[in-house]
């Protein structure tokens, strides 16, 4: 997952969840955003905003062409990461990493 890599990248969704029978549309978002005055909850809602001002974000976000989502959060690096030298200078769950699946089934 995103929190184990220490890295943010889009995954190849149809690879990974393509095989389902019955998908016909399969999207997916990432995204991540520092922690905001210690709240986990404004990180969020700014982590939010950001994907609603990127026109392919809030595509994903707002189209008919999707019935299902699945979204996740996790919160890193983790202190494992942190002394392995990943993500250097950030401290411990200071970060929110998202992941949504859109899929049309």
């Amino acid at each position: 997952g995103l929190k184990e890599l220490g890295i943010l990248r889009h995954s190849d969704a149809w690879a990974q969840y393509g095989s389902v029978e019955g998908w016909t549309a399969l999207a997916e978002n990432v995204g991540y955003h520092p922690l905001v005055n210690g709240s986990r909850d404004a990180t969020l809602e700014v982590l939010h905003s950001r994907y609603m001002s990127s026109p392919e974000h809030r595509e994903s976000l707002l189209s008919a062409g999707y019935n299902q989502v699945s979204p996740a959060v996790v919160w890193g690096p983790t202190a494992e990461q942190t002394a392995r030298g990943a993500c250097r200078g950030v401290p411990s769950d200071s970060m929110a990493f998202s992941t949504e699946v859109f899929a049309r089934i």
